[in-house]
């Protein structure tokens, strides 16, 4: 009996004893040329696995997908994988079990979706007897006609939800929900989804549940495609049996195929490691557009603006062209409408004991992710020292003419002279900055970027009396003494590029926005 089995004490928590040298038999290779993880090895017995299994420090929990084309007539070969390899959970599409239909497998729970004639072709998901699990009711929403069934695993510590997708060639996908779910959490995500992309390295051109799958993935981010695009999962070639995970388990995650367990499609297993991992928070910016105040009326609207699109990609007419423009008008009067009232819900919700965080946090998710701002060249500080020593070079005052130097030295005493007596008298400008003077120049003044101290216009409106009543006292300091400090002077310079002058570029200077606002 191997002892390479081991309890876990939740995802956070992990105790492992060390494993023996026969688990690290070599590794076999299926007909396709995809390895095998050693576990398959024919000649190892095992004792019955805890909730999670592995070697050494590796904590892993084992998952089997595969489209069966049937599964009463798969059942022998079902038994032989659960009593050889004891995968945790298995996924199985097609199943092609009806409704009020026994479906048994010893040491597994089954969850069963029925075949509906002409409609559904069934799946179903077999867990281990000692994983507890409950049933997502109802499962979210991946389009018309495409069947999903979720799992929730409690495992010790954290949960994991599981996610069985089969879609037909005719249904109409749409995943964005299910991602979104996926970006926050702990899910797996797997099924046959009849998708093919250039992203897939599919041999046939892509269709729209393929572009679908690829827009979504970079339009939520956060969520990673397992599969190894040069291992196909369809007999005739195709990458039709996906898996998706979050992106920072993907990394330690093992896809392989099973070598011998196949239909017309390739059985596929997956090894999910559970290292300790943190605790899932809401993600600060949101992974979906409507998000944050996504409701059932907003998936309603989505769904007719795409179902409008689709009406529209298929028939390319005037009548089909009026009727998208109409529910796209519509569709945003009324998102405009559930924002408002959305906001309005949550301000309500503010309260003195409100932490910052999370005011903010819903502020930056309502407002969306800030645009990346690329520097605008690739050294930009030698870039701005040396349009700096430029400038000083071009103004220096060793460019002047002989003669124009001769004058400015036989006239720098009386001009120094004259300005020192200057400074003597009393002239009717010299009164104080006043507090209404100062109020209308920051009034005055777009919020523009920074210089090296980093207020901008916009903080020094909001400082309050008392902040406003130590500016002026500094302002009029200045203006009194005659002397303005040294922060006040230094710049901070920025190349950007010349228009209409590839690989050119200009200096610009941010000084303090205080400086400007005692101009």
């Amino acid at each position: 009996m191997d002892d390479c089995t081991e309890g876990v004490q939740g995802w956070g928590q992990v105790s492992a004893p060390s494993c023996p040298d026969s688990c690290h038999s070599p590794t076999p290779v299926c007909p396709s040329g995809a390895s095998i993880n050693s576990s398959f090895d024919s000649g190892v017995e095992r004792s019955p696995p805890q909730s999670v299994s592995g070697c050494g420090d590796v904590i892993s929990l084992r998952l089997l997908q595969w489209n069966c084309v049937g599964a009463m007539s798969k059942l022998p070969l079902l038994q032989e994988v659960a009593v050889r390899d004891r995968p945790h959970l298995i996924l199985l599409q097609e199943t092609l079990l009806s409704e009020g239909f026994s479906f048994r497998l010893a040491g597994y729970t089954a969850h069963l979706l029925p075949r509906e004639r002409g409609v559904s072709r069934g799946c179903a998901i077999l867990v281990r007897d000692h994983i507890a699990s409950t049933s997502c009711v109802p499962p979210p929403f991946c389009g018309d006609g495409v069947e999903v069934q979720g799992m929730v695993l409690h495992l010790a510590g954290s949960p994991l939800t599981v996610y069985n997708v089969y879609r037909s060639s005719r249904a109409a996908l749409e995943l964005g929900d299910l991602f979104s779910q996926a970006a926050g959490g702990p899910v797996y995500i797997g099924g046959d989804f009849n998708a093919h992309h250039a992203l897939l390295s599919s041999p046939l051109p892509s269709n729209e549940a393929g572009r679908h799958i690829s827009i979504t993935l970079e339009e939520v981010g956060g969520v990673s495609l397992l599969n190894d695009v040069n291992e196909p999962t369809h007999v005739r070639g195709g990458r039709l049996d996906l898996a998706f995970l979050l992106a920072p388990l993907a990394g330690s995650t093992v896809w392989s195929l099973h070598p011998y367990l196949m239909s017309d499609h390739f059985a596929i297993v997956v090894d999910l490691p559970l290292p300790p991992l943190p605790l899932f928070e809401p993600p600060p910016l949101r992974c979906y557009r409507d998000g944050w105040f996504y409701c059932d009326r907003v998936k309603e609207l989505n769904r007719r603006l795409n179902a409008a699109r689709r009406q529209y990609r298929r028939r390319h007419t005037l009548p089909c062209r009026r009727c998208l423009f109409a529910v796209s008008r519509h569709v945003l009067a009324e998102k405009h409408r559930l924002r408002e009232e959305a906001w309005i819900v949550w301000c309500r919700t503010l309260e003195s004991h409100f932490t910052l965080r999370e005011m903010w946090r819903r502020i930056r998710s309502v407002s969306g992710p800030r645009p990346s701002c690329p520097p605008s060249h690739p050294d930009h500080v030698a870039e701005a020292d040396r349009l700096a020593q430029h400038f000083a070079d071009r103004s220096a005052s060793s460019n002047l003419p002989r003669s124009v130097l001769a004058v400015q030295g036989q006239l720098s005493d009386s001009r120094a002279a004259a300005v020192q007596a200057a400074c003597g008298q009393s002239d009717p400008a010299d009164l104080p900055i006043t507090s209404r003077e100062l109020l209308a120049a920051l009034q005055r003044r777009a919020n523009t970027a920074p210089g090296l101290d980093g207020l901008t216009y916009s903080i020094l409106s909001h400082v309050g009396d008392c902040g406003m009543e130590r500016l002026l006292g500094l302002l009029n300091l200045s203006w009194s003494e005659g002397h303005l400090l040294s922060l006040w002077k230094a710049a901070v310079i920025h190349p950007i590029p010349k228009p209409n002058a590839p690989g050119a570029m200009r200096p610009i200077s941010l000084l303090s926005c205080i400086a400007k606002t005692a101009e």
